[in-house]
């Protein structure tokens, strides 16, 4: 096979530049693998313990597995499926090939081959995506294997994670590219991103970027995803001081349309699957706090009132109403949704009424904290800023609230009385926080 003697000749150049550009800091490639790496063993160690606990605690699953094992393939590969085409339309927004907005302008606005600059971007998402699949893939199978299901399951999640990595990665790039392909290969849709494309999916990436190293997740959320808000006009009824406030919050709410309907169901159907009896009754670390973090996550998406009153801290309330009464007034209708779905789902699959009530009390307390140290959290101090090193510890700060909700979800393994105990604390704590973002100033 021959070699073209231009390829040596654009390597060279291509390492030039790329010496210009990072000068021995590493490259996007470099960081990837290191990503990949803590995936893939994160997803494996963790992802293997909690589906052999799922397996274990809910024998029906495996039983079901075991039973109808064709019919569960062919699940599992539709939903592959589903994922990829999801990815081909996620790509017109933000593709699997964005390179941070300097190797554009150092190396991919060179005259070298527009593939040949993009390489190591779509190699570094090739890498951390199939690590994050071929540990989903070990992770699944390997736990039914441990709960005494057949090893079979573990060769075809391996296989599955193979093959669907490519799929996957090929459609989220054929959506980056639509509207400019100039062919089916790899290097051709590389070869088509538009420079125009690259560099506004780059700035927009490089924005969400900073705004989580600044603490700002909301403006984070704003520039990651296009809210189209309902063009017909809402009118608010005025319900006096109170009603009004928490009318405000759901017309709010309402005119986000089929957005606020998803928050909604995901938040009901996360705080239900928190309050099951199997989960209720563990000792195992392994399933309430994933599932108390996307419930955290979910209600973020609910209380917009209470973002933009923390806000306007400071300024004077048009009802004329304390900040405290308002805050209260923010949280209450989610915080109730959270309390009976907790408290009915916990009775009716079968956990008693004192032990339901005690760990439904638990479950909204801790979500109702992670709100208030959410919107409340502000920016990181000034000695967690900075690249390296302290740019993952300002992204460490923009987790806080997320990691104080599982460490919540960590004490009710002890019982739902020890998960109150802490949740109590933890909204005394950010209680203290809402408080010192609305104290006067104070003249020097």
């Amino acid at each position: 096979m021959s070699v073209s003697p231009q390829a040596p000749t654009d390597d060279h150049r291509l390492a030039e530049a790329y010496h210009l550009r990072y000068r021995g800091e590493g490259t996007q490639l470099r960081s990837a693998l290191f990503t990949a790496y803590v995936v893939g063993l994160f997803g494996i160690v963790y992802g293997v313990l909690a589906s052999h606990y799922v397996f274990q605690t809910w024998p029906v699953a495996r039983h079901r597995v075991q039973d109808h094992p064709l019919l569960c393939a062919l699940a599992a590969v539709l939903l592959v499926a589903v994922v990829a085409l999801l990815a081909g339309r996620a790509g017109r927004r933000r593709g699997p090939v964005v390179p941070e907005p300097g190797h554009l302008e150092f190396v991919s606005a060179t005259d070298l081959p527009r593939a040949l600059t993009l390489r190591d971007a779509w190699r570094s998402t090739c890498v951390v995506v199939a690590a994050g699949l071929l540990g989903l893939g070990i992770a699944v199978p390997g736990g039914l294997v441990m709960a005494g299901g057949s090893a079979w399951a573990l060769l075809f999640g391996v296989l599955l994670a193979l093959v669907g990595a490519p799929a996957l990665l090929y459609a989220w790039l054929r959506g980056e590219a639509a509207g400019h392909a100039g062919g089916p290969s790899v290097a051709a849709l590389l070869d088509s991103l538009p420079m125009s494309l690259l560099r506004t999916q780059s700035l927009m990436s490089d924005s969400v970027s900073s705004a989580l190293v600044a603490g700002d997740t909301r403006r984070a959320r704003a520039q990651a995803f296009n809210l189209r808000l309902r063009h017909t006009p809402l009118r608010i009824k005025p319900l006096g001081r109170w009603g009004t406030t928490i009318g405000a919050d759901v017309a709010g709410l309402l005119r986000l349309g089929w957005v606020s309907l998803g928050w909604l169901i995901v938040q009901i159907a996360a705080v239900a699957l928190a309050s099951i009896a199997p989960v209720v009754h563990s000792r195992s670390p392994l399933v309430l706090p994933v599932v108390l973090v996307l419930a955290h996550l979910t209600t973020s998406g609910l209380t917009r009132g209470l973002q933009h009153h923390a806000g306007t801290a400071g300024e004077p309330s048009i009802l004329g109403i304390t900040w405290q009464a308002e805050t209260v007034l923010h949280l209450a209708p989610v915080a109730v949704l959270q309390f009976v779905v907790a408290l009915v789902t916990a009775v009716v699959t079968g956990v008693a009424a004192p032990l339901a009530l005690a760990h439904a009390a638990a479950v909204m307390v801790a979500l109702v904290a992670g709100q208030l140290l959410y919107v409340h959290k502000g920016p990181p101090p000034l000695a967690l800023m900075g690249t390296g090193g302290g740019r993952g510890i300002g992204l460490l700060w923009v987790a806080h609230p997320t990691i104080a909700v599982a460490v919540v979800a960590v004490a009710g393994v002890l019982g739902p009385s020890e998960a109150l105990l802490a949740a109590l604390l933890l909204t005394s704590l950010a209680w203290s926080r809402t408080s010192s973002q609305f104290a006067p100033a104070h003249p020097r």
